[in-house]
């Protein structure tokens, strides 16, 4: 990058001709008109009825200048105004691509508004000038970011006291007699949130002429006059954008007529509650909203505290203008990363230059109708341009009505990205619920590719590329009632993978440096993915090249974990004591989580008032990033009975979930369950719940609709001895037969074995090598057999040897060589009788063995699968089997 420092009047002369002295003659009338009658403004018109933006002289000095990459950089300061007989002076970095200059052609203009804590940052310009912009950034809080022109915090007190002896003293902006300052204000007291008098304020009665934020805006507004008086600028070509502080600012600034496109980015949407009725008539965003024309894009990352996504339908509702757009960064909180940033530039582009068109928003359509109770969202994008990718968000943290005081809530809601399908020209997407007691928020995210790369400027002054941009569809919200009334049912249930990694995995995590790989996610901070008690632990397995140290931290809590084994899967594990915050507290519980981050290092930062130097956890990583999976719950160590189950779909289970009692479809407390039906698997120990069971032609996720006997059986086993830790080691599979897709083949020959056998055993031994990673003991105490519809035309004899046969080499390859088994008998259908005589006889036979009769059972089809009451009863009647065959106890199954 060349940066060079050039004479003054040469580059004065390139910009607006001969410098101006600076000097404002003392006694110049007020820029505003004292109050009539003692009377403050009471609305919007009347609070601007009497500013002019063009009517003071500018009075613009030069304080610093350079070159630097062909931009011209200087900083200036010109005049906002005359306040309480004082001049108000608003220092500024402004800056223009040379070629423009040497060609004299005309360009737009742009005013970029920082945030609170931010400088006026030449970035902005250089970036914005390379794009063929003129570009002014205020440094309406006093503060400066320039080569060899640093204005922070500490100068801009040196400039207050006049320190002009001090070798870090630099001219910056002068309010005078009023404070327009922030992040410190000039007098401890001002607040940009009230309009009431003071000895600084212009008015002495409660105004809107009081409040800071009015003053900024009339500096803002000044800006573009600076802008429209530059030789280089197009007047009829101005743009006004801001973040945060900045954000809001600009919805203010754009309520004047010259501003002919504007991009605010997490402000000037939710400023409502204030506690004045007449902040609330005048300085508002609604208010300031409801006068817009310009073409307008809100930048509103979804977990912003300070430009709340809730408040985005009633913003867009508010504005004149029919010519907006909306870009939404999923779990972003006040930042974003640059397919979002980059939105700025495009609608600058597309408004001001002409050289792009921004795509349509896109069209979503929520449906409510669907007969399992499920919502669904159909996107339909612009196809003036072919999508990417389209994503859809939707959480149920939101609130009807949201305020400054929920922003615990509101940055760490969390959003589920639901999977779409395309058809045609549409995406149609499932959004299943947790309850209907919460609202349903949902919005799309499309992508698109860009033409060429664009670089630029960030919220906070970073330079990025990007080769692509998002827009999104305004945000829809379903309230409760409706959801109620809709018939629409909660099917999402507690979950102790927390993350797979699977496919899309990072679509739910986040991060504001998308280049490296630490990656944040507001999973723990939903019902579906809490701790499920107070002693259960954090397990992730991480795979990396070297030895490293993962950093685990949860909000302000953080562990630095070692990871000892290259090139190979290790599992660690994370408990509430190991998460410490800066004084060295443990993290006290696992409710009221926000954000969980996977990363190499973190700075823990001291909680108020506490102060201090920051506490470094962690160090860099070496080597190739690493790589995770199976981020889960682990439950204490315990001992848990283990239980097999096995079969075709009468094991696999086809009950209906929806026919059961609410209490009936919750987890079980004191039982989990590992399930395979490949392709489908939980691949980990889970909750146990109804949902474990694939019907034909189902498509979704686990939990499904359908369960099997495993319910019952759990029910029964607790009631008889509520202390037992149940594990149910799950494989099964419809239209399967022993014959041949559970034959067992030879010992120690997979290749002669059936698929179901051998997925079985397989599921056998990543169960259990799984309870023993987590630091589990287990007892194996018995298998579940429910098969023989596939063999109904095989005789009794051949059933019962090959039953057998089977019996005998899963107690080999188990190692559990007097395993107890119950069989258990299909249904009469008149067409079964070999089968279930050659079921009833091995369930018979003596010691070790047991049987469940179907009797007074029912199907929910012709005669084969058990409906739900008879899945109950039949695992009623395992358990009833079962306990004499494992227990020296003396135990009996609860009626």
């Amino acid at each position: 990058m060349m940066r060079r420092f050039i004479p003054m009047v040469i580059l004065l002369a390139m910009l607006v001709g001969p410098p101006t002295t600076g000097v404002s003659p003392g006694n110049e009338p007020a820029t505003l008109t004292g109050l009539a009658s003692g009377i403050a403004p009471r609305n919007f018109a009347e609070m601007w009825d009497d500013f002019d933006p063009r009517a003071e002289p500018l009075e613009t000095e030069t304080l610093h200048e350079w070159e630097e990459d062909g931009v011209l950089l200087r900083v200036v300061r010109f005049r906002i105004g005359v306040f309480k007989g004082q001049p108000a002076k608003l220092a500024a970095i402004f800056g223009i691509p040379k070629s423009a200059v040497d060609s004299g052609e005309k360009i737009p203009g742009l005013v970029q508004i920082h945030g609170g804590g931010q400088f006026a940052d030449h970035r902005a310009c250089l970036m914005n000038a390379k794009r063929g912009y003129a570009t002014v950034s205020i440094a309406w809080a006093g503060r400066i970011s320039a080569p060899q022109y640093r204005v922070s915090e500490p100068e801009v007190k040196l400039f207050w006291d006049n320190k002009t002896n001090d070798p870090r003293y630099r001219q910056t902006t002068d309010w005078g007699a009023v404070d327009g300052y922030h992040a410190p204000c000039r007098n401890p007291k001002n607040n940009f949130l009230s309009v009431a008098p003071a000895a600084w304020t212009i008015d002495d009665v409660e105004s809107p002429c009081n409040c800071p934020w009015f003053l900024c805006a009339i500096a803002a507004r000044r800006a573009l006059t600076f802008l429209e008086q530059q030789p280089v600028v197009d007047a009829e070509k101005l743009g006004v954008y801001g973040h945060s502080m900045g954000g809001k600012l600009t919805v203010m600034a754009s309520v004047d007529a010259r501003v002919k496109a504007a991009a605010p980015s997490c402000g000037g949407i939710s400023d409502r509650d204030n506690d004045s009725q007449l902040y609330r008539t005048t300085i508002s965003d609604d208010v300031n909203l409801r006068h817009i024309k310009c073409p307008i894009i809100f930048l509103s990352p979804s977990n912003d505290f300070h430009g709340r996504i809730g408040d985005l339908p009633r913003a867009v509702e508010e504005i004149q203008s029919k010519d907006w757009r909306v870009t939404c960064s999923p779990h972003h909180n006040h930042q974003d990363s640059a397919e979002y940033e980059v939105a700025s530039l495009l609608w600058f582009d597309q408004h001001l230059k002409g050289n792009f068109e921004f795509p349509s928003t896109p069209e979503t359509s929520v449906d409510l109708s669907e007969k399992n109770g499920t919502p669904t969202i159909t996107v339909t994008p612009d196809a003036a341009r072919e999508p990417l990718s389209v994503d859809v968000f939707y959480t149920q943290h939101g609130q009807d009505t949201e305020t400054s005081s929920d922003r615990d809530s509101v940055v760490n809601r969390f959003w589920r990205c639901a999977k779409s399908t395309r058809k045609d020209k549409a995406w149609t997407a499932k959004l299943p619920l947790g309850t209907v007691d919460k609202p349903l928020w949902v919005f799309a995210n499309v992508t698109y590719a860009l033409d060429e790369p664009v670089t630029g400027a960030g919220y906070y002054y970073r330079i990025y590329e990007t080769v692509t941009f998002n827009v999104s569809s305004l945000l829809e919200q379903v309230s409760p009632q409706t959801l109620q009334s809709a018939g629409i049912k909660p099917t999402l249930r507690p979950e102790s993978m927390i993350e797979s990694f699977g496919k899309d995995w990072n679509k739910e995590w986040f991060s504001h440096r998308p280049e490296t790989w630490p990656q944040s996610t507001h999973k723990l901070h939903d019902e579906q993915f809490q701790a499920p008690s107070s002693n259960a632990r954090l397990a992730i397995e991480v795979h990396c090249d070297q030895p490293n140290e993962l950093v685990v931290k949860i909000d302000d809590h953080a562990v630095a974990v070692d990871v000892t084994k290259p090139d190979q899967w290790q599992q660690v594990m994370v408990s509430r004591s190991d998460l410490r915050n800066h004084a060295g507290e443990s993290l006290p519980d696992w409710t009221g989580m926000g954000k969980l981050k996977l990363s190499d290092t973190e700075r823990l930062q001291p909680t108020k008032p506490a102060s201090g130097p920051p506490k470094i956890v962690g160090k860099n990583w070496q080597g190739n990033d690493p790589q995770f999976r199976n981020l889960r719950w682990v439950d204490p160590p315990s001992t848990y009975d283990v239980y097999l189950l096995a079969g075709q779909s009468n094991m696999d289970g086809r009950g209906s979930v929806d026919d059961l009692t609410p209490i009936q479809q919750r987890p079980l407390g004191n039982a989990i369950i590992f399930y395979r039906n490949p392709p489908h698997s939980t691949n980990t120990w889970k909750p146990l719940l109804p949902g474990f069971s694939i019907a034909p032609r189902y498509k979704g996720d686990l939990p499904s609709p359908t369960f099997g006997p495993e319910i019952g059986f759990a029910i029964a086993m607790t009631d008889a001895n509520p202390s037992q830790k149940l594990a149910l080691i799950k494989g099964s599979k419809g239209a399967t037969s022993l014959r041949v897709d559970w034959d067992p083949g030879e010992s120690g020959k997979p290749e002669t074995q059936g698929p179901c056998y051998r997925n079985f055993v397989e599921t056998f031994r990543l169960a259990t090598d799984s309870l023993t990673r987590d630091g589990h003991q287990f007892v194996v105490r018995g298998l579940l057999w429910h098969q023989g519809e596939s063999d109904s035309k095989t005789s009794k004899d051949v059933y019962q040897e090959r039953l057998l046969r089977f019996i005998d080499r899963i107690r080999e390859d188990t190692e559990f060589a007097n395993l107890p088994v119950v069989v258990g008998e299909v249904f009469d259908n008149g067409k079964r009788d070999s089968v279930r005589a050659a079921i009833e006889a091995v369930g018979t036979r003596g010691a070790g063995y047991g049987f469940v009769s179907s009797s007074e059972t029912t199907t929910s089809d012709p005669g084969t699968h058990f409906d739900a009451a008879s899945q109950l009863l039949l695992g009623k009647r395992y358990a009833e089997a079962i306990i004499p065959l494992v227990s020296k106890r003396e135990l009996s199954v609860k009626e």
